[in-house]
């Protein structure tokens, strides 16, 4: 084949200038060298650097603006928006040529129709433009930002929009690109107003369909504040315990059992709530149960977020960054590797109902809830999720616990924990390993325990992972629950939880409220089984049973503590369970709009952060 002479090169640019091809300053960036024979390469390389900018600067944006903690530090920004470009640029140069590609077999499968090159490419960069509009429309829905103005999702919607139609028109550019060649132009401007503005109204019509949530109730705008509000006064106080790895099947097969006879008893004398569960880590379902938000909302997803070299401000773990992790580990070694750090309280962006309650000086005892490290403020206790771990592995406390001194009278305690945790198994103190979960379930539920009978807080909640760290444990069964219920070493760990929880109902008064909470956690691989809430205390009707939502446990919570309602949670009271002379039934206090959103704790990294690490892999939440 006979290279093209620069005569018949220069006849081909004359006829696409002629067409108005060359006019603009992209258009002549790309098309400069058409005809030559690495024409469609080097333009799709031009485009994909440039689209690839686009793309960079646009996820910067969001992360600037959403991310928590956010992003302060000038050469961290720096370094991720060189890491963007990188990683967007190598994306949109592949779409670029998928793009060539995919032009050029449309012009072959349609030889009878004679396509006009023009149109064949315009169809691609269409295609393109309503690619990018979907995912970006689904992913800023999917950000549930229903509480952002409309002035708001109306810039948003422009910003799509420019992105979306911007890389649309580089795709369609490389398109013809690949298709021109003398004897092959196309026969009219690529500009055609009727087509661009009919392109225009159908991308508009997607992203207001698919961006804006229109059928989400309010909820909170940026900066927003909680307003004043008033307290009822509520006697008696509340014990939470929530218990991951036991949902409603295993319960239920181990009470045919003549298992759990406590918590049998508890739901007898009272009420049974059959709670609907997202699919999701165990840290974003526990978090969600204390906030009453979804995880797309407080920003806690899995068990680890990421780092980036020179980035000390570590991204969330999200929809916002997923692609981007994904990128970056499938480019090394090219570049740097990215850093994994325990998810704590630094990335939760909504407040605990014991944050909202201590806000109006309420104390409460806190023990092992995701997300609470940092434990820097109270009023009350705070054991935090790595509390445990510190006390295994010994060494200095790093805002573990709050008050800080708490952590010498836990050193003194601690060892016991062993003693109490199982039958079998036991690892030493310096070990890990799914049988730990059963020792933490001891040490937290013994101070929870304490702190119950003290009687010197509203508000007791406690966290216990080792039946979930037992149950997830991979296992060759395709029936888990009837697997589960002949692991002896989980069905005596539940008894004892079970037990504990009997002599814990013993001593409440008869103004407290018992509430215990199941999930079934990671160990509901087909997604059928439930969670479930069994509360008793005053009012409530014996034998009542009904379905709720996990979101429904803070508002409730709340009310119980007599506190408003907020009218940006999407969970409400589970007032079936209240006889109809119960004031939690009446809607006082009043509703306010807001509760506002959590400041995140100035504490940056931890030396901790490693041991951590290792430990929850140990436990099999990170693999």
């Amino acid at each position: 084949m006979q290279p093209r002479s620069e005569s018949s090169l220069e006849q081909l640019r004359d006829a696409l200038r002629q067409r108005g091809y060359l006019d603009r300053g992209f258009d002549r960036l790309i098309l400069r060298s058409a005809g030559s024979r690495l024409a469609w390469l080097w333009g799709s390389l031009k485009s994909g650097i440039v689209a690839g900018l686009f793309l960079a600067l646009s996820f910067l944006t969001a992360i600037l603006f959403l991310n928590s903690p956010p992003l302060t530090s000038s050469r961290e920004i720096a370094l991720l928006g060189l890491y963007l470009v990188l990683l967007c640029a190598g994306a949109a140069i592949f779409v670029e040529l998928v793009a060539g590609i995919l032009a050029r077999i449309l012009s072959r499968v349609l030889p009878g129709m004679s396509p006009d090159p023009g149109w064949v490419a315009w169809g691609v960069g269409g295609l393109a433009a309503l690619g990018f509009t979907l995912y970006l429309s689904a992913w800023w829905r999917g950000r549930d930002e229903s509480g952002w103005a409309w002035g708001a999702h109306l810039s948003i919607l422009t910003l799509i929009l420019l992105v979306s139609l911007a890389i649309g028109r580089l795709t369609s550019t490389t398109a013809l690109l690949s298709l021109i060649r003398p004897g092959a132009l196309p026969k009219r401007p690529l500009r055609d107003l009727p087509r661009g503005l009919a392109l225009l109204a159908f991308l508009l019509v997607v992203a207001v369909a698919l961006a804006i949530p229109w059928e989400r109730k309010r909820s909170i705008a940026p900066g927003e504040r909680a307003a004043p509000f008033s307290v009822a006064s509520r006697e008696g106080r509340i014990l939470w315990i929530g218990i991951d790895g036991l949902g409603s099947e295993l319960m239920e097969a181990l009470q045919a059992k003549a298992h759990l006879r406590n918590l049998s008893e508890l739901e007898r004398l009272g009420c049974r709530v059959t709670l609907a569960r997202m699919e999701s880590e165990p840290p974003a379902v526990w978090v969600s149960a204390a906030t009453g938000f979804p995880q797309s909302r407080h920003g806690i997803h899995g068990a680890e977020s990421i780092v980036f070299p020179g980035i000390e401000t570590p991204l969330e773990a999200s929809s916002r960054t997923a692609l981007l992790v994904q990128a970056a580990r499938v480019i090394n070694p090219w570049l740097p590797q990215i850093r994994e750090i325990p998810v704590s309280g630094m990335h939760r962006k909504d407040k605990m109902v014991w944050e909202i309650l201590g806000e109006k000086g309420i104390p409460s005892f806190v023990a092992n809830w995701w997300a609470t490290w940092p434990a820097v403020e109270g009023p009350g206790i705070r054991i935090s999720e790595r509390a445990f771990f510190r006390l295994q592995e010994g060494g200095t406390s790093d805002m573990e616990v709050f008050p800080a001194a708490l952590m010498d009278s836990l050193r003194s305690t601690f060892s016991t924990a062993f003693q109490r945790g199982a039958t079998r198994a036991l690892p030493s103190q310096e070990g890990g390993g799914p049988e730990l979960g059963l020792v933490m379930d001891a040490f937290h539920l013994g101070e929870a325990s304490k702190a119950w009978r003290k009687e010197s807080w509203p508000l007791v909640a406690v966290y216990l992972n080792g039946t979930e760290v037992l149950a997830a444990a991979p296992q060759d069964s395709s029936d888990r629950t009837r697997m589960l219920i002949r692991d002896d070493a989980l069905v005596a760990h539940l008894d004892r939880l079970d037990e504990e929880i009997g002599r814990l109902a013993g001593t409440a008064r008869p103004t407290d409220f018992i509430l215990v909470e199941g999930d079934p956690g990671r160990s509901n691989p087909d997604g059928k089984d439930r969670g479930f809430l069994l509360a008793k205390g005053p009012n409530v009707v014996p034998g009542e049973s009904f379905a709720g939502t996990l979101m429904d446990l803070a508002p409730t919570l709340l009310r119980l503590s007599g506190f408003p309602l907020s009218r940006e949670m999407p969970g409400r009271p589970l007032l079936a369970c209240f006889t109809q002379q119960s004031p939690i039934r009446l809607d006082r206090p009043p509703w306010v709009q807001t509760y506002g959103q959590r400041k995140p704790p100035a504490a940056g990294e931890s030396r901790f952060d490693p041991e951590v690490l290792e430990k929850l892999r140990s436990l099999g939440y990170i693999r």
